[in-house]
């Protein structure tokens, strides 16, 4: 199975670990082939982020993407773009998103089936916008804790609880 993650963030930080090692456990499986789509650093700025260590993990990256952590609109646009564009070379079954930006972005490239984590504790940390987005156009959603589950599983989405990835 192809998956696409796609990581709105070139710095190492919040849900970028957590995300970068489900990419990783997946891509170490024979049945899965990962491809992640992570930020760039500012133009002149050492490479030595989020994309070095998806490298470090092995996980290959689709060199053509380059999302942004906060909404923008016109370099949004491009961006979808270029994903579509990766969505159609690489042919994903699913694209996995892990920020909120990501989400929009994915729903503007209208990939074959997306699914969410929300690395949050419960519904509330959440900001509306984007729980309501996911919630409305996300083919599934990934939780880390089981109170999110719980109050997640109501809606009638696949929720699938993983307990939080950290490489100890």
């Amino acid at each position: 199975m192809k998956v696409l993650h796609l990581i709105s963030n070139y710095k190492f930080t919040g849900p970028v670990d957590p995300a970068l090692l489900i990419a990783q456990s997946l891509n170490e499986k024979e049945d899965f082939e990962v491809l992640a789509g992570l930020g760039k650093p500012p133009s002149g700025e050492e490479d030595r982020f989020a994309r070095a260590v998806a490298r470090a993990r092995s996980i290959p990256l689709a060199d053509a993407l380059d999302p942004k952590k906060h909404r923008r609109f016109l370099t949004d646009w491009i961006e979808a773009r270029r994903l579509k564009k990766v969505l159609k070379e690489f042919a994903p079954a699913v694209v996995h998103t892990h920020l909120g930006n990501d989400l929009r972005l994915a729903l503007k490239a209208s990939p074959p089936c997306l699914v969410h984590s929300f690395y949050a504790s419960g519904a509330e940390e959440i900001p509306e916008s984007i729980l309501r987005v996911a919630l409305k156009r996300a083919d599934g959603l990934v939780v880390h804790t089981r109170r999110l589950r719980e109050e997640l599983s109501r809606t009638g989405l696949p929720v699938l609880h993983v307990p939080p990835p950290l490489d100890l």
